[in-house]
């Protein structure tokens, strides 16, 4: 069995991609300032200004506005495709392990009908949703494995009585292609326990694993395979570093493993923040939005590639 590497807390991810990612990013950004100075400076917070003074002449208000955040939104789309985003996640990759090696960020195509199931875990099961959002698919390869990653946004009804409230959730979905083995097809979940949980039908070794999470499986053999003491002391790590990954669902089908969880984090994979009239401000939006994306995804890998079943 290969050793398996411990996984980086947040600090050293951040302190070791820091170095790598924040000069070309500050650089991007003030050359883009640069470019953009007038509109950036005058011409926005001026549409912006004059829309909300003249709303009370309805159409001319209202006219500006749009232009405000018409205007925002292709600057928005331009600075993404200055900072050439798959640069920065290569950069990432790069400089956490040689083991690791970024494929791609493209955008995804419609979901896989089989993984319906497992990707909206987290969502009532019989109400009416629809993906409102997804994110484009990440492809890393960690040593022999290669893993796919992707979050979808799903939005429905809940009603009580006479009151309905719409819901979303974003929950995320990774595939990992590994060699084919003599394990037998499984599942099984872990999740955050709460008030309401029920007693686990698995007790592991670890009493505080126990008290935080609550495992169930068809099979609590081959799930205590993928759930070995360092795995279960990984994802205990992962919960104290307040990352978003609380409930996972897992599912090994022939050479492939699924493993879906709810995601806290607003805009998962996607790049999601505020273009101001602040360099610094924008620079430091950028990075915070990439680090938290990074870091879950680089965890999630680091979680699927220990269980000793796929060597």
């Amino acid at each position: 069995m290969k050793k398996v590497t411990e996984p980086l807390s947040y600090k050293e991810f951040e302190q070791r991609v820091y170095r790598y990612t924040y000069p070309f990013v500050i650089e991007t950004v003030e050359k883009f300032f640069k470019e953009h100075q007038r509109q950036l400076k005058w011409l926005n917070p001026g549409w912006l200004v004059l829309g909300i003074l003249l709303l009370p002449v309805f159409f001319i208000g209202i006219a500006f506005i749009v232009l405000y955040w018409s205007s925002s939104s292709l600057l928005i789309t331009e600075l993404k495709r200055q900072l050439k985003p798959n640069h920065i996640y290569k950069n990432i990759f790069d400089s956490i392990s040689e083991d690791f090696e970024f494929i791609s960020a493209q955008n995804s195509g419609d979901l896989d009908p089989r993984d319906y199931p497992i990707a909206s875990y987290g969502v009532p099961v019989m109400a009416f949703k629809s993906i409102v959002q997804r994110s484009p698919e990440f492809n890393i390869r960690y040593r022999e494995n290669l893993f796919s990653i992707r979050s979808l946004t799903y939005e429905w009804i809940e009603t009580v009585g006479k009151v309905e409230t719409r819901r979303r959730q974003e929950v995320a979905i990774a595939k990992m292609l590994m060699k084919p083995n003599e394990f037998s097809d499984f599942d099984f979940t872990w999740f955050q326990k709460s008030l309401f949980t029920r007693s686990q039908n698995i007790q592991t070794e670890n009493k505080q694993f126990n008290s935080v999470f609550a495992m169930k499986s068809n099979d609590p053999i081959k799930a205590l395979m993928v759930a070995t003491p360092y795995s279960m002391e990984t994802l205990l790590k992962h919960y104290r570093n307040n990352i978003s990954t609380n409930l996972l669902h897992l599912t090994k089908n022939r050479n492939t493993f699924k493993i879906s969880f709810a995601v806290s984090l607003k805009g998962f994979l996607i790049l999601n923040y505020k273009v101001t009239n602040n360099a610094e401000t924008v620079v430091r939006n950028i990075l915070s939005d990439i680090m938290g994306d990074m870091y879950e995804l680089y965890s999630i890998v680091a979680l699927l590639a220990i269980p000793p079943m796929l060597d």
